[in-house]
């Protein structure tokens, strides 16, 4: 082969991989991205929704009364209002209500780097009396919910109740 044919075969494999790169990201409007109020345009890649996409939306799924797995007096409850509320049976004391919403772990000081949740739903609540917390979602169904306690790592799971 001469030089010719190599710059050829060069310029058209850099041509189809700009092509490929620059087709892969597109914008589309989902389904069901919902942020409580209005459903907006969101940025896909390659079939996934980004962290920004995600930013302010909140899973119906999450909504309900949710009882920990490991005390069946602690529970918690998620409204699609945005208002979460933690109670534990016997003392009253004990509850704390808030917020709730999906974050973009890149513009939120989550106390982990954000590239170690990539491609992760990352929680942020903000409690009246105890502050802010970030959880990543490990697994959420229609009965079943796993967070983990960034910062610390620990999982909580529930078991939803109504």
């Amino acid at each position: 082969m001469n030089t010719k044919t190599i710059s050829a075969i060069i310029v058209v494999i850099v041509l189809i991989a700009l092509a490929y790169f620059f087709l892969g990201v597109k914008r589309t409007v989902p389904e069901t991205a919902t942020t409580g109020t209005s459903t907006e345009a969101t940025t896909t890649i390659k079939g996934k929704m980004t962290a920004s996409a995600l930013a302010g939306a909140r899973d119906p799924k999450m909504a309900g009364t949710w009882q920990a797995t490991d005390d069946a007096k602690a529970t918690r409850t998620f409204s699609m209002d945005g208002t979460v509320t933690d109670r534990y049976a016997g003392d009253a004391s004990a509850t704390d209500t808030g917020t709730w919403e999906v974050v973009d772990p890149t513009k939120e000081v989550i106390g982990v780097p954000a590239e170690s949740v990539a491609g992760m739903t990352v929680l942020r609540m903000n409690f009246e009396h105890s502050g802010a917390f970030f959880y990543t979602v490990l697994s959420l169904t229609d009965n079943g919910l796993e967070l983990s306690y960034l910062g610390r790592g620990n999982t909580l799971s529930y078991t939803k109740v109504k």
